[in-house]
């Protein structure tokens, strides 16, 4: 499971606040709201599979222990995860014990919203939807639902049309309509109810990232294992009944346990800065137990989708490393066209080369850290499989980025629109 809570950096939502002239939306307004949600559940007494690179009780200043959705660091850490963390801070990355706290940048582990009491994701539903408030008699939820469009009258959005056991169902909102159903079906219900900004559909921006994996020499610690060891048919089983015996050990990972946020140095991207300032990083570095390729994760994963990657070049059971650079500035901006039968979507990745050349800085970097950061905290001998060490210039890692990126499912962006009230549907935007 990936479960990771993370607010990113303070100069986004200052940005906001610029570029709407509302201060509300400044990080100084958002943070208490941030704190009052969340419930920090410190480890006073974590185990030895997670003790690596806890902050044990982050600062009350950017945290809340009151809320109602459980964050943590409740989940297991490979001992591999804390080289990737030390090798980093060998090539010059500065360890930051808190990525929700004074800055983004820098190394460290990944705090998470899985509840340290049964090590289950805390999921909007569980943290806010409990049984005590799904009892209360001014809410009712319904699921298996569509909503088709929402209703306007005199200019006012005043209901919703929902799609609800193959019936139509006309829904009456006394105050107000909150339209919160993601970057894809969000601007399909407004495009249904013919609300004429032109923003709707626009604007899609989304993370990319591509695979650079590596494998561990046999010369290395046996000890140290990484979650392609447990493929076997055995030991996968074992692993799955020990999580959900004592929910702990490998099954417990988070996958991406360690992370690194860094700015770019190139000089074409700091002219035209795509961040939100110094403090706003370009790219992510995603450190993984194991090795994966294009969403199929390990070499057993059913369906495949990319049936032009061999598994078989790689070893069942051996001991691999995967680096993702993720793109979290991009410049390029798709778009969603609505069409009488459906809805297609055109995210226009690497349309803006300079996403490309951020990428291709983003695996130059990754392969400094197995090159030269590994080798200093006793790492040595790593070997890349993906893309190879045959893919030696420029031109040859913008073709594997091409070939290889893909969508880390944070699309956002395709309903830029600004209401002149906050009730009223207006024309301009």
């Amino acid at each position: 499971m990936i479960t990771r809570y993370h607010r990113g950096p303070a100069s986004d939502y200052d940005r906001w606040a610029q570029l709407t002239n509302d201060p509300s939306w400044s990080y100084k307004s958002l943070l208490p709201l941030f704190k009052k949600s969340e419930h920090f559940q410190d480890l006073t007494a974590p185990t030895s599979d997670e003790s690596d690179y806890i902050t044990p009780h982050p600062s009350n200043t950017y945290h809340g222990r009151n809320g109602e959705w459980k964050v943590s660091y409740a989940t297991y850490f490979h001992r591999i995860s804390s080289y990737f963390i030390r090798a980093a801070e060998a090539v010059g990355l500065k360890y930051n014990p808190d990525f929700n706290g004074e800055t983004t940048l820098g190394v460290g582990r990944i705090q998470t919203f899985v509840d340290a009491r049964d090590r289950a994701r805390s999921s909007a539903e569980k943290a806010f939807l409990n049984a005590e408030v799904r009892a209360r008699a001014n809410l009712s939820v319904i699921t298996g639902a569509t909503c088709l469009s929402v209703t306007i009258e005199d200019g006012r959005c005043t209901g919703a049309v929902v799609m609800y056991k193959g019936r139509e169902v006309r829904v009456k909102a006394s105050r107000q309509v909150i339209v919160s159903c993601g970057a894809f079906d969000s601007p399909r219900i407004l495009a249904a109810s013919q609300i004429p900004l032109p923003g709707i559909g626009k604007n899609l921006q989304d993370h990319l990232g591509v695979n650079v994996s590596f494998k561990i020499p046999e010369t290395f610690d046996k000890s140290v294992l990484t979650l392609d060891y447990h493929n076997s048919f055995f030991s996968r089983y074992y692993q799955l009944f020990r999580y959900l015996w004592t929910k702990k050990g490998p099954a417990a990972s988070n996958l991406g346990e360690a992370v690194a946020f860094h700015r770019s140095q190139l000089q074409n991207i700091l002219a035209k800065d795509p961040s939100s300032g110094p403090e706003g990083p370009h790219i992510e570095v995603i450190a993984v137990p194991l090795l994966t390729h294009h969403h199929e994760s390990q070499q057993y994963a059913k369906p495949r989708h990319r049936h032009d990657f061999d598994w078989s070049r790689f070893e069942f059971t051996g001991r691999y490393i995967t680096l993702i650079p993720l793109l979290l500035t991009p410049l390029s901006r798709g778009e969603l066209r609505f069409k009488a039968d459906g809805m297609e979507i055109d995210p226009n990745y690497l349309d803006d080369d300079r996403d490309l050349d951020i990428l291709v800085e983003g695996v130059k970097f990754v392969r400094k850290i197995a090159r030269e950061g590994y080798p200093k905290v006793g790492l040595e001998g790593l070997v890349e499989q993906l893309p190879g060490e045959q893919v030696r210039t420029d031109e040859g890692l913008r073709s594997f980025v091409r070939d290889s990126a893909e969508t880390y499912y944070h699309p956002v962006g395709t309903c830029k629109v600004r209401f002149l009230s906050p009730i009223r549907i207006s024309g301009e935007g």
